[in-house]
Parts: structure tokens; C-alpha cells; sequence
């Protein structure tokens, strides 16, 4: 079985660092510091095959994952593999890493995800559909893929569809990247911790005994130990003078040239019309100069049907893209 052989020889290689502790925690480490913590086959294969065995398993409470080192908690798939493999290569990649990302959705325990550092792609894809996200002061999240020529992915077609008004359509065309602050305004973090306590609050997380069955139902017990710590080392970024890096008046720029529109051509024209008066159009219509027109187009016409339809329709219709993408050059 080749995922078996997946979750073997990525734990071997030490690509991925997996600790099951006594008290029931089970600690992922993505562990590629000097490729940004990107995702391998091997890893997306051995952690779509683990996350069920986990949620089932009575020695598992909830399972936290971390990116080694303080740049990257991950900077997305390995582009740079997947420039170079077959197109059918590519495919089992992205079926494989679109199954890990699914199940971290339907997680009945604690699924705990760290944002220190950049949080890119296929980042996003592994942790934005669990229940704990934390965000810390050197947070940076992106959807970069229209610079690439692929799409928005890891689901993106339903959370990015899901933000008010024009800012998810934005962010996918722009591949703009967001800040803590910015996160947490716009419900893509649950959390925030400053980066001084983040391993004050992992160990934290590390001693709680996720195993103790002596009171009824140890999932939401789990759940609300979890919380605990959560709200014992979570602040409000205000409270650390951290401000969103999208203003308020920046917002009702992306709602008046991206909300509402019928096509990026509608966007584009808008735009254009008002760069002699408005830095924010003139900035815009330059980083989309920048961006795969097609991959645009795509992602434009992927968030309006996303808007309707489940997350796990959402990732059939991008694994349809997937093929797509990888297969024509």
C-alpha cells in the first residue's frame, strides 16, 4: 500500500515529526524548515492516513500541529516538486492533500493548529478547517496561487467565499497577505497569542491529560481543557497594539470595486477608470498586471459557485481543476 509506505518513510526521513505524549497528545511537527515547512507527498499521504486513526484512537485526546523553526508554520505544497513530476504525480498530490484537508473539518477532538510565521496554501489547506487556529505577532497569511498560474485551493473556494462583502474575491486575485490582526478581525484565526508566550502555551496544552476518563465525555472535556488554555494565554491584538494591515478604509475600497461584480473584466475596468485619483485602484490594477489572467478568471468564477455549495463540494470542484491545471501546460 503506497500511503502506508507514505506515513513510514516520511516519519523516517523526519519530514514529519509525529510524538504521541502519555497524557493523549498527539504533536505533528511539519518539519521542512529550510524549504518553509512546504508539504511533501509523503507528508500530505501520511497525515490524510493518521487524522482518522487519531480522531478514533482512545490514546488520542486532540492533536496540535506545529511547523519547526519561527518563519514558516508551512509556505504551501512543493511547487517546486510539483513543477517538476508527471501530471498524474501531481494529481494523487493534490487528492491526497484535499482528503488531509477535508478531515481536519470533521474532527470530532481538538484539532490545534500554530500560525507562527507564514501560513501560505497549502498551510492554509491543513489547518483553516480544524477548530483552533492561532495566530501570533509574526503571522503572515496568503493565497498567492493566481501568481503561480494555478487557483486559489485547500478548500478556498468555500472559507474565502464565506468573508463579507468583496474581501475574499480580493484576496484571491490579489494574493494580498493579512496580518494577526487582520485574521482575527475577519474570523480566519480563533485565537492570539503573543509569539513571547507560544511555548509557554504549547507546553501548557502538553500537560493537560486528555486520557483522564473519570468524568463522563472526555471529547468535550478535551474541548473545553483546550479553551482553558486558550483563554488563559489568548489576547485581543488591540490589547498589543497590533492593527489590521487592510484598514476600514481600505475595506470599503475592496467592497466598491470587488463586490458585486459580474466578471475580473468588470473589476478591471472600475479600476482603471479611477487610477488617476485613487492610490488604492492604481496599486491594484499594477499586483493584478502581475497575476495569471486565467488563474483570475478561474478563481473569479470558482468563489461565485463556491458561495453555494458545501466544503466537500467545494474540493471535488477544485480537484477537478486540479487535474486540469496539472495536465495542461
Amino acid at each position: 500500500n503506497g500511503n502506508i509506505q507514505a506515513v513510514d518513510s516520511c516519519i523516517h526521513s523526519g519530514e514529519l515529526k509525529l510524538e504521541s505524549h502519555t497524557t493523549g497528545l498527539v504533536q505533528l511537527t511539519l518539519n521542512r524548515p529550510k524549504a518553509l515547512n512546504a508539504l511533501s507527498m509523503d507528508q500530505v499521504a501520511c497525515i490524510s492516513e493518521y487524522l482518522p486513526i487519531f480522531d478514533k484512537s482512545p490514546d488520542c485526546g486532540a492533536v496540535l500541529v506545529t511547523g519547526e523553526g519561527e518563519k514558516a508554520f508551512c509556505a504551501g505544497g512543493d511547487i517546486r516538486k510539483m513543477s517538476e513530476g508527471e501530471p498524474q504525480l501531481n494529481s494523487r498530490f493534490f487528492s491526497r492533500e484535499y482528503l488531509m484537508d477535508y478531515r481536519t473539518s470533521v474532527m470530532r477532538k481538538p484539532y490545534v493548529c500554530v500560525w507562527r510565521g507564514i501560513v501560505m496554501g497549502g498551510g492554509v489547506g491543513i489547518s483553516i478547517h480544524g477548530k483552533y487556529r492561532i495566530a501570533t505577532d509574526n503571522t503572515m497569511f496568503a493565497m498567492p496561487e493566481t501568481g503561480i498560474a494555478l487557483f486559489p485551493d485547500v478548500g478556498a473556494s468555500y472559507f474565502l467565499s464565506r468573508l463579507p462583502g468583496g474581501l475574499g474575491l480580493y484576496l484571491g486575485l490579489t494574493g494580498h497577505r493579512l496580518n494577526a490582526a487582520a485574521l482575527m478581525q475577519h474570523g480566519l484565526a480563533t485565537h492570539f497569542v503573543p509569539l513571547n508566550r507560544v511555548g509557554d502555551m504549547i507546553e501548557q496544552v502538553k500537560r493537560i491529560n486528555f486520557l483522564d476518563n473519570t468524568h463522563g465525555d472526555a471529547i468535550a472535556r478535551a474541548h473545553a481543557a483546550i479553551n482553558q488554555v486558550l483563554g488563559e494565554f489568548g489576547v485581543s491584538t488591540d490589547a498589543i497594539g497590533v492593527t489590521p494591515n487592510l484598514s476600514g478604509e481600505t475595506l470599503k475600497k475592496i467592497d466598491f470595486y470587488f463586490d458585486g461584480k459580474s466578471s475580473v473584466k468588470e473589476i478591471l475596468s472600475a479600476l482603471r477608470a479611477d487610477v488617476d485619483k485613487c492610490d488604492f485602484a492604481k496599486k491594484t490594477v499594477e499586483t493584478l498586471s502581475t497575476k495569471c489572467p486565467i488563474s483570475c478568471a478561474v478563481w473569479f468564477k470558482q468563489f461565485t459557485k463556491g458561495k453555494h455549495m458545501t466544503l466537500a463540494d467545494c474540493f471535488r470542484m477544485e480537484f477537478l481543476l486540479a487535474q486540469s491545471f496539472s495536465v495542461y501546460e
